[in-house]
């Protein structure tokens, strides 16, 4: 015969086992999601560095250029201040001027519009993220599954229903005199029903109990 002990623990082994199962599948979908955003976010990053830092390495050298062209362009004011100035000269200084403004601007402007197509590229590491998010709301649903397993399983260990022998029992104490020989010699239906009450609160003692409002 099997014993309800063993057979609780039979089943305790096999939530065990379940309870195991489910946390090596989080444990790994949840290494695999790392894994994938840390190699998305790296490449990410990776792939726009090269451009950002001649960008950054652009304006440097622009604002280098800048300063020089200030200076020419002071050296064109001086020229203009003399009494008898080189027009011509002058003329000739602003229009290279102009152009090496209009040289760095279209430079600057290419390489700033390439960079921004590449910044607003999908996927973005916000993109990457929330893709993560969207996996790991569908992964969670399989463990949520897995975890109301091992809530069936358990609840399915010990049978919790009223163990049949007692009902049994029950009513062989009521239904075989047992109320007549405790009456004693007062056979009266009264006393044999006041210990036929007795008995039965006595195996039934929630039943004495008053319900709560």
């Amino acid at each position: 015969m099997v014993t309800n002990l063993k057979s609780a623990k039979g089943t305790m082994k096999e939530v065990r086992t379940s309870g195991e199962k489910l946390l090596v599948r989080v444990s790994k979908d949840l290494s695999d999601f790392n894994k994938q955003l840390r190699i998305s976010i790296h490449e990410r990053i990776d792939n726009l560095e090269e451009d950002l830092l001649k960008l950054a390495k652009l304006r440097d050298t622009i604002s280098a250029g800048l300063a020089d062209t200030r200076r020419e362009l002071e050296r064109v004011h001086k020229r203009l201040s003399k009494a008898k100035p080189d027009l011509e000269k002058a003329r000739e200084s602003v229009i290279e001027i102009a152009s090496k403004l209009g040289e760095s601007r279209e430079l600057y402007e290419q390489l700033r519009k390439s960079i921004e197509e590449s910044l607003n590229q999908p996927p973005t590491a916000f993109e990457m993220v929330d893709n993560t998010l969207q996996h790991l709301y569908s992964s969670a649903s399989i463990w949520e599954g897995g975890a109301r397993t091992i809530e069936d399983e358990l609840a399915k260990v010990v049978d919790c229903s009223l163990p049949n022998e007692i009902k049994e029992l029950e009513n062989d104490v009521l239904n075989n005199g047992y109320s007549v020989l405790l009456a004693g010699e007062n056979r009266e239906q009264d006393n044999i029903a006041k210990f036929n009450t007795k008995l039965t609160e006595l195996m039934n003692p929630e039943s004495d109990k008053p319900s709560s409002a």
